[in-house]
């Protein structure tokens, strides 16, 4: 679902769109860190996500 957001964000020049394909993959990628018991986002990854998120990077 994150990918076909992202892919129709662009796909119709809709910028909500895409930003919310970012916003569902990096929670996607999140729940599939947990579930191996293994971190996808390193610290530093994190806080630019969260700064990105922060200032506008994703809805």
């Amino acid at each position: 679902m994150a990918v076909e957001k992202f892919m129709t964000g662009i796909e119709q020049n809709d910028i909500e769109k895409l930003l919310a394909g970012v916003t569902l993959n990096r929670k996607a990628l999140k729940k599939v860190g947990q579930a191996a018991d293994v971190p996808i986002e390193t610290p530093l990854l994190s806080t630019l996500c969260d700064l990105a998120e922060k200032h506008g990077g994703s809805r």
